[in-house]
């Protein structure tokens, strides 16, 4: 009896717009290569988009030397999305104005979009947004385009300089590839899921601050800031995504006024949600934080001690504030005591794509 073979299919071809083709687009051209050389039912061709003359060239011919298609073009990523056609889309962009406009495009066009974004908020520490939108998902594009809407506003000039260049800190340059990895990983797990329709893995917009572990980030649009517990719970009790008890999670709120993101905790124990205090930053404590050192700084100039064996745990920023806590507190509590930052024009934040 003869066999019947099943047909092969031959691999599609799927067109991808990168909006941006700096530093961000570059680091993850090894997640493009890794995707054609694996893919059994699709291959990659990408189409860069910048308005920076060269820029988008250049990293074509990188992408073709890596073996992928690759074309260019010299303009907007807002103007190449409302007239080119394409599959999907990648976000490669330090302006987080260029995010919220090109979301419109992509909702107008209901096609899928991964995007990807350094930030450095006023208080120091970086971390690594991504995101991940499939064509349907309009509500959270559009919590999406009102989160990026608000950053823009209190997002300082110059900023990917600031973040990598002369004036960039040590650890922010030993965060980077760790970063970096973590967007390329995403792109990779995300990038066939998004050309085949399946439904994503990750949260449509997480946070990681190591380039190990996310954190979904829950967006919570309002006319001005409330109180955090109240803002946290109404989140949780309708999340974008399943807060499975153990889950850290972001939540930012969005006002007219500026961006707050709370750092929460749904308790493994009792399954009850946990943050910290807000940390709000003003112009008063602005000016006083540009005359006087930071607390950590002199903190270890009165106890040295304390920097021995815990190099790591200062220079990411994860040393917990239990070393001048008066109440005697164990650390399994400081576990679910986190942290709530205030971002406005005053104490604004750095990007870079």
């Amino acid at each position: 009896m003869a066999s019947t073979k099943i047909p092969v299919r031959s691999r599609s071809r799927k067109r991808l717009l990168n909006s941006g083709a700096n530093r961000g687009a570059r680091e993850n051209l090894t997640a493009l290569q890794t995707f054609n050389g694996t893919s059994v039912a699709a291959e990659i061709e990408v189409l860069y988009a910048d308005p920076a003359p060269g820029r988008a060239e250049e990293t074509a011919e990188l992408a073709r030397r890596g073996g992928i298609e690759a074309e260019a073009i010299e303009a907007r990523a807002e103007d190449v999305l409302s007239g080119e056609v394409v599959d999907a889309n990648v976000f490669h962009v330090d302006n987080a104005a260029t995010l919220a406009s090109g979301l419109v495009v992509l909702g107008q066009r209901r096609l899928p979009s991964l995007g990807y974004l350094i930030m450095v908020p006023s208080t120091g520490r970086m971390l690594g947004l991504r995101f991940v939108l499939p064509a349907g998902e309009d509500e959270r594009r559009a919590e999406a385009r009102a989160f990026f809407e608000s950053l823009a506003r209190v997002t300082a000039r110059s900023g990917s300089r600031e973040v990598f260049g002369e004036n960039a800190r040590a650890s922010h340059q030993l965060m980077e590839p760790r970063l970096r990895a973590a967007f390329a990983r995403h792109t990779g797990e995300e990038l066939a899921r998004l050309t085949a329709g399946v439904l994503p893995e990750h949260a449509p917009i997480d946070v990681t601050f190591d380039g190990e572990t996310s954190m979904p980030l829950l967006i919570d649009v309002r006319a001005s800031f409330g109180e955090p517990g109240a803002v946290i719970e109404a989140v949780a009790k309708k999340p974008a995504v399943p807060l499975r008890r153990g889950m850290n999670f972001l939540v930012a709120e969005v006002t007219d006024g500026g961006l707050r993101i709370h750092e929460a905790r749904r308790r493994q124990v009792d399954g009850r949600l946990s943050w910290r205090a807000t940390t709000t930053i003003d112009d008063r404590r602005t000016l006083r934080s540009l005359r006087e050192p930071p607390a950590i700084v002199r903190m270890l100039a009165e106890r040295p001690e304390l920097a021995r064996g815990n190099a790591l745990e200062l220079l990411f920023g994860t040393l917990l504030r239990g070393s001048g806590s008066s109440n005697g507190r164990d650390a399994t509590l400081a576990i679910d005591t986190l942290r709530s930052d205030t971002l406005t024009p005053t104490s604004p934040v750095l990007t870079s794509d």
